[in-house]
């Protein structure tokens, strides 16, 4: 339901919003939250690519020429597993300003940024300090300094960071 309108939904793929790589979409961030995998097939034969690899800029993948998604795996999730999910946008259905993807698994945690660079990112220095201390929310948010924020038609890069912080608490 956090996903575009119900037209957008009911006929789009969700492997052509991966290839598609709109750094605005919430489909690629969730992917990359979880550690997906993306599966291709081209003339040179099938590939898994990870998803921390996948997303390379700007509607850029690494698919190569002629390629396509055949599928996208994710691992299983297991009970104790927990997953967030966060978006701010001006209207139900409108790209987010900027969204977060959270996934605590057995592999540890995972925190990917949408609509706030120039793809899906991951905030690795958040991952340490929340897997250190969860409470660390405002420290968290300060780490945040590292990654690359790009403005657009929306918000300036300083508002995007300051929306990624709200987000992520």
């Amino acid at each position: 339901p956090h996903i575009a309108h119900s037209a957008i939904r009911n006929r789009g793929t969700l492997g052509g919003s991966v290839a598609l790589a709109d750094p605005a979409a919430e489909m690629p961030a969730v992917l990359l939250a979880l550690g997906g995998t993306i599966h291709v097939a081209g003339p040179d034969g099938p590939r898994d690519i990870a998803a921390d690899d996948f997303f390379l800029g700007l509607y850029e993948t690494a698919l190569e020429p002629g390629e396509i998604v055949t599928a996208i795996s994710l691992p299983a999730a297991a009970p104790d597993d927990r997953f967030g999910f966060y978006e701010l946008a001006r209207r139900h259905g409108d790209y987010a300003m900027a969204g977060v993807a959270v996934a605590q698994t057995q592999a540890g945690l995972r925190i990917a940024f949408f609509s706030v660079s120039d793809k899906p990112v991951r905030a690795k220095a958040a991952e340490t300090i929340l897997s250190d201390d969860i409470a660390a929310l405002d420290a968290a948010a300060e780490s945040l300094s590292d990654l690359q924020f790009d403005g657009d038609l929306n918000a300036s890069e300083a508002t995007k960071k300051h929306l990624a912080g709200v987000v992520l608490r």
